[in-house]
């Protein structure tokens, strides 16, 4: 075992896989900021080592070979070398969406490309090689909808928006999200809906 010293001392902790079996320790403390560790095991027991650079950042996502990973980061997408960097691209924002930019969630959806969420949950499929927005992508039946009718307390809101409110990848190319009712709907009547989906199989 080992101990891992708070870096905000009052931060909550999870754990992320990476695919050569070593662990990702991520750290956040709300308004103190984000960043993740390397927990590696070998001969010597367990080391951890902490990313540098990275603050205010969502937990990582590795590509299928596991040498570079994919978060957002204050407001950009960046792809940084496993384990110590360097950065290799980044991109900044959304310009297929003046009204939103880059949210909480980024993921692999393959070696070229990746799925990010805007602030406003629309998902963009991106080249992660060259950090382009290739095209969105719609969830059918829960496609964007302006976010006013949406969302009745954004009244002057003029952008779109979805539904969904979380989404995690699944085994064999496939993702979880999840989907909740915003309307005027009393929160002890409103459903949340679970989906399963993927990509087409040619991107």
């Amino acid at each position: 075992k080992t101990k891992i010293t708070d870096p905000y001392r009052n931060s909550y902790f999870w754990l992320t896989p990476h695919p050569d079996q070593n662990c990702v320790v991520s750290a956040a403390a709300r308004r103190a900021g984000d960043c993740l560790f390397w927990a590696c095991l070998g001969n010597d027991g367990i080391s951890v080592i902490r990313f540098p650079e990275l603050r205010e950042t969502t937990w990582p996502s590795f590509s299928p070979s596991g040498d570079e990973f994919l978060v957002i980061s204050e407001g950009e997408l960046r792809r940084n070398g496993y384990p110590r960097g360097p950065l290799h691209a980044k991109m900044r924002g959304l310009r297929e969406s003046e009204d939103d930019n880059l949210g909480d969630f980024v993921y692999y959806a393959d070696a070229g490309h990746a799925l990010v969420t805007s602030l406003n949950y629309r998902l963009f499929l991106v080249d992660v090689e060259n950090m382009e927005v290739e095209d969105e992508v719609v969830i059918l039946g829960h496609e964007p909808q302006p976010a006013a009718e949406l969302h009745p307390f954004r009244k002057d809101d003029r952008g779109l928006a979805s539904d969904m409110v979380f989404m995690l990848p699944l085994p064999g190319a496939k993702f979880l999200s999840v989907h909740s009712e915003f309307r005027e709907v009393p929160r002890a009547d409103s459903d949340d809906r679970l989906l399963t989906w993927q990509l087409p199989t040619t991107l």
